[in-house]
């Protein structure tokens, strides 16, 4: 099987972690496909909202920091996660005989012509911008994507923090990518318990570790036929967005007492991952 990942050049550290959780299931990756990082803006209005944006999040790092020193509740990081700064996108495809091509925009020509010329049976996205249907169309057996979130309840952004808010069921969905937002068939689910994520970083980062692993396990199964995928409709979920400081102060709270879900959010039981 010829499959390509899609990601962003600055965030090697998920491509290759992707890519070395489907090498593990026995996948061939042949080829990544990665987004150059786009020249930032340099107009006095929008280096403006930067220092304020900067300030603002340096600001609620420390007050974070503090909070989470006076409980002794320090983040750990998740097992096995590399260190951005040691990753070499470059000399990790060099080793592992992978093709490497940067395009200035997943959704442009470009990167079109390079996925045709690529034929690829299957794409796996490893963190990136909305997929529109031309590149869709190119592999032959679909785009896969997991998503830090139950589906369709929890579309959208900063989900796994949702649904500590809503008191709901952390977990991840691993599905096809259609045109829309998290709203491709689903191919399988898993609950995470995250009662041991004592903050929102400690909770990010064991999904994180652990999102990559289930993703490369239901690539493997939806290629050897052993899944069939389950029709989103729209109307089935509901769409979240970025969650505000305030909010997360709750989210932080609830995470720091040992978080579990008051309510249950089920899954189909043919759609949920035994472990």
């Amino acid at each position: 099987m010829n499959i390509v990942i899609l990601g962003k050049a600055w965030n090697a550290g998920k491509i290759i972690d992707i890519a070395q959780a489907l090498i593990g299931e026995g996948l061939t990756v042949t080829s990544i496909v990665a987004m150059k990082r786009p020249k930032p803006e340099r107009s006095l209005p929008t280096v403006i909202q930067k220092i304020h944006r900067e300030g603002v999040k340096s600001i609620w790092q420390r007050v974070s920091a503090g909070i989470r020193a006076s409980k002794r509740m320090s983040p750990t990081p998740g097992p096995g996660k590399p260190s951005a700064a040691s990753i070499d996108l470059p000399t990790f495809c060099r080793k592992q005989q992978i093709r490497l091509e940067r395009v200035n925009d997943l959704n442009g020509t470009e990167a079109q012509s390079v996925l045709q010329a690529m034929k690829p049976d299957l794409l796996v996205l490893g963190g990136t911008p909305i997929i529109r249907a031309p590149i869709l169309e190119t592999p032959t057996f679909g785009t896969v994507n997991v998503h830090m979130g139950i589906l369709p309840r929890y579309r959208g952004r900063n989900v796994a923090e949702w649904a500590v808010f809503e008191n709901a069921p952390v977990g991840l969905t691993v599905h096809l990518v259609d045109p829309g937002v998290d709203t491709g068939a689903i191919l399988q689910q898993r609950h995470v318990d995250v009662s041991d994520c004592l903050s929102i970083t400690a909770m990010r980062q064991k999904l994180s570790y652990l999102q990559h692993r289930f993703l490369a396990k239901c690539a493997s199964a939806y290629l050897h036929k052993q899944l069939r995928p389950q029709p989103q409709t729209k109307t089935d979920g509901k769409q979240y967005y970025e969650m505000h400081p305030v909010l997360k102060r709750v989210v932080e709270a609830r995470l720091a007492s040992g978080y579990r879900p008051s309510h249950r959010n089920p899954l189909r039981d043919q759609l949920l991952d035994p472990c």
